[in-house]
């Protein structure tokens, strides 16, 4: 598409600049606000997570629950985070938490970076199964052993998870890319207006929202955005998470404003660069810890 080129270059000038300013927010600028939801079998409860400046940040959900039916697994006890247009961002858990494999043994670091990404994949294989499928022992067999798990799903391909937690892989893998996606979108949406940003910002915010692009629409945006806050800086990860594949020049670019502060939007980069598979040396020293994030209510 003829305008992708332009777009992308301001894009990642503007946010390479940007990252320069960012770093994590204070606990006493953040504010979080409590929302809720009908899922036709309860109430699901969530948080968005402001800034000083009353601008959107993440929202987050405290997990408290079973991975299966059974209660035979651990409990996972667990918060996760999402970007303001429902995008993973990462899990977090209280240091006396831990997820916990087959047997009950603790998740090692490693199976945590292998959850991860297993999470930030909202296209990842898990999205063919349903619970039953991994419950019965021919399943399991065959989910560790060949490329098919059963002649009622998805045949001919790999899977990828971490090996004895598929149920709890599962269980967070559906709520991260389950009703909480369109939940958040409208949340954000729904509150633009009340948000003091400039018009360019709430076109482009709009222009996200939109299966369309205009090409005069394109123009104007190229021409008047800055990504010097978390509603544009969010906005644009996602536009070129829809519109375009990101080339060899935006990966590197991007990959060099990985400087480990630990923010929201940092963590956000990181994800796309893994979404994208651009595993460049640098990419892959670079380490989520588990405390990234503040925990505030």
């Amino acid at each position: 598409m003829p305008f992708i080129k332009p777009f992308l270059s301001i894009l990642i000038g503007g946010m390479v600049l940007a990252f320069m300013a960012f770093r994590p927010s204070a606990a006493k600028e953040l504010t979080a606000e409590l929302y809720s939801y009908d899922t036709g079998s309860g109430k699901t409860e969530f948080y968005q997570v402001k800034n000083a400046e009353g601008l959107p940040l993440y929202y987050y959900r405290d997990i408290d629950q079973y991975p299966c039916d059974d209660s035979v697994c651990a409990k996972m006890v667990l918060r996760i985070y999402w970007d303001i247009w429902g995008n993973f961002l990462k899990i977090a858990l209280a240091d006396s938490q831990q997820l916990t494999k087959i047997g009950h043994q603790p998740f090692s670091q490693k199976d945590y970076e292998r959850l991860h990404r297993l999470l930030n994949d909202p296209k990842c294989n898990l999205q063919y199964y349903k619970m039953d499928d991994l419950t019965d022992k021919e399943s399991e067999h065959a989910y560790y052993n060949v490329d098919a798990v059963s002649a009622a799903t998805v045949v001919n391909f790999t899977f990828d998870s971490v090996k004895g937690a598929v149920k709890t892989c599962y269980t967070l893998w559906k709520i991260v890319h389950g009703d909480m996606v369109s939940q958040i979108c409208q949340t954000t949406t729904a509150e633009l207006d009340q948000w003091t940003v400039r018009e360019d910002d709430k076109r482009l915010v709009e222009f996200v929202n939109s299966d369309s692009v205009g090409q005069k629409t394109i123009d104007s945006l190229n021409a008047s955005f800055k990504p010097d806050n978390s509603l544009v800086f969010f906005s644009l990860i996602e536009l070129n998470r829809k519109k375009s594949a990101a080339s060899k020049k935006t990966m590197e670019q991007l990959s060099l404003t990985l400087i480990q502060s630990g923010s929201v939007e940092e963590v956000a980069t990181y994800n796309f660069l893994l979404l994208e598979k651009y595993m460049k040396k640098l990419v892959r020293d670079y380490e989520l810890s588990l405390d990234y994030f503040q925990d505030i209510r």
